[in-house]
């Protein structure tokens, strides 16, 4: 038992020796100060854990509602769209109304260009059923009266061939300063064929 109380003597000595000795205070009170500081930083470190549980749940529940709110556009661009919309609509109707007056309008211009070439055939039909008529006329004039005009001459000027007889043609020029002189000597020499 001597042993025994021998090491409690020396570690009573040894423990008085540490007691006194300042280096030994310096190295406690220092390792005393890590432990405080590994503390605080322990404490620091489970504080941001915490934050950042706490800031992941919030992201998370915030994905959570812009999923169920993906279907819903802000308000502003919702009615800019609307707007837009009926702006178009407006201009559709317009243009879907002007659409079918042109349509209209040429309708009757398609129509009164129809009853214009109608028109037209219809007078160059005459015409050319004139411009044969009239040679034939004149030439019906020419073998009833016998006179040929000469409708180059700034007069009265033509020729006179006297029916049934020989086809001798005699010019004439009638000079007369009226009318009714101008037409009784053509009756004349009408009379005279």
């Amino acid at each position: 038992m001597a042993q025994s109380s021998d090491v409690q003597l020396l570690t009573q000595q040894l423990i008085a020796a540490f007691n006194t000795c300042d280096d030994t205070q310096f190295v406690t009170t220092a390792n005393q100060g890590l432990a405080d500081v590994e503390a605080a930083a322990q404490q620091r470190e489970t504080k941001f854990q915490d934050l950042i549980r706490e800031m992941t749940a919030k992201v998370d529940d915030a994905r959570g509602k812009a999923a169920e709110n993906s279907d819903v556009v802000d308000r502003a661009v919702y009615d800019a769209r609307v707007k837009e919309q009926k702006e178009l609509d407006a201009q559709m109707t317009k243009a879907l109304a002007d659409k079918t007056n042109a349509e209209r309008h040429l309708k009757e211009l398609n129509s009164s260009l129809a009853t214009v070439k109608a028109d037209v055939s219809k007078e160059k039909k005459a015409r050319n059923k004139a411009d044969k008529a009239l040679p034939q006329a004149i030439d019906l004039f020419k073998e009833v009266t016998g006179i040929s005009w000469d409708y180059l001459a700034a007069d009265i000027r033509g020729t006179h061939q006297r029916a049934g007889g020989a086809s001798i043609k005699t010019p004439f020029a009638i000079s007369a300063t009226t009318e009714t002189e101008r037409v009784n000597k053509l009756w004349d020499m009408i009379g005279s064929s």
